[in-house]
């Protein structure tokens, strides 16, 4: 085994596989015992749930999608290198944009093992917008990375 640490074992992961479209998902603990991920996994270790929940949120907005598209083609797509060149603010749970966007993360999974396609789908513009604020972009330029990433599905 190689790159194992404390963050292999931490009890909040915000996970997504190396080849293929960057979608981050939170894993925790099941019967209280850590979730480890094969080696074609990506995994950040976060500090709480609502920081992974946050960073899950961000990686899956429509900006961070965009960007990471835009600059990255091929098999390295998912490497851990997206975060060196897609800066996500730093979790604040003071900051109620970034408490927002944990909380609406934590409704998509919900969504998501329920398979609540109409529910992800709401969730998902509004996690759009709020990670548009949080990076400073206009309505204008959102619409327009929301219709960029259209024409690449």
């Amino acid at each position: 085994m190689f790159d194992v640490g404390d963050y292999t074992f931490a009890k909040y992961k915000v996970v997504w596989t190396r080849i293929a479209k960057v979608e981050a998902a939170v894993v925790s603990e099941k019967d209280g015992k850590s979730i480890l991920p094969q080696e074609t996994i990506t995994l950040v270790r976060t500090d709480n749930k609502g920081e992974a929940y946050y960073l899950a949120a961000m990686i899956n907005s429509a900006p961070f999608q965009f960007t990471v598209n835009s600059y990255s083609q091929g098999k390295s797509l998912g490497s851990m290198h997206v975060l060196n060149n897609v800066k996500i603010p730093k979790f604040n749970s003071e900051n109620s944009l970034h408490v927002k966007l944990a909380e609406l993360s934590e409704k998509a999974h919900e969504a998501a093992n329920d398979d609540d396609q109409r529910s992800i789908k709401l969730i998902e513009a509004e996690i759009d917008n709020l990670s548009a604020k949080t990076w400073e972009l206009t309505p204008e330029e959102l619409k327009e990375i929301r219709a960029s990433l259209e024409e690449l599905e």
